[in-house]
């Protein structure tokens, strides 16, 4: 069993804490100091060491002809590609994007209608063959396609609606532009 005395005063007691304190962050401040400086020399010794050293591309020794060559025939192939490659970049730019009207067109629900072929000239212009049950079915897909503002000028000849039944119908559309983004 260990009994200790405190008969040191409350005061001295905080000093000699603020001294045991006080060496610690003096250790650490020291120890970062030191590891600092060691960092900072590793670097300017290897900064040093290459500026000290010349690395030059092309020298009297270095010079190989074949190198050379070889150098000069893959700079004019990287620069053929990127030249290519803005090509490209400018084609996809000015290229229309059918994606989202051609959903919209499929989206309509048109029960009794099917279409046998879908022709996209002129870049806008649709003209489409089908076959549907009923006149009355062509005239509803008409008048949705004109209600949606993706599609201009909508026409179904006049000649595909005498049959009241059983009618092969075309169908042509234009296309709005804006939709086309």
């Amino acid at each position: 069993m260990r009994i200790t005395l405190n008969i040191l005063p409350d005061d001295h007691k905080k000093r000699i804490r603020q001294k045991e304190l006080f060496s610690r962050v003096l250790s650490y401040v020291i120890g970062i100091f030191f590891l600092t400086l060691f960092f900072v020399m590793i670097l300017f010794s290897i900064l040093f060491g290459i500026q000290s050293r010349e690395f030059p591309l092309f020298t009297d020794e270095t010079i190989d002809e074949k190198k050379l060559q070889s150098l000069i025939e893959y700079d004019e192939i990287l620069f053929q590609k990127n030249k290519d490659m803005e090509l490209i970049e400018k084609l996809l730019q000015n290229e229309k994007k059918y994606t989202k009207t051609l959903s919209l067109f499929s989206d309509l629900n048109l029960e009794g209608i099917t279409f046998s072929s879908l022709n996209i000239a002129e870049n806008t212009k649709v003209n489409s063959k089908g076959f549907s049950k009923t006149r009355d079915k062509i005239l509803e897909l008409q008048e949705k396609l004109r209600q949606d503002e993706c599609f201009l000028s909508v026409e179904v000849p006049i000649e595909d609606l005498v049959k009241k039944e059983d009618v092969d119908f075309s169908l042509s559309f234009t296309l709005n532009d804006a939709c086309l983004l």
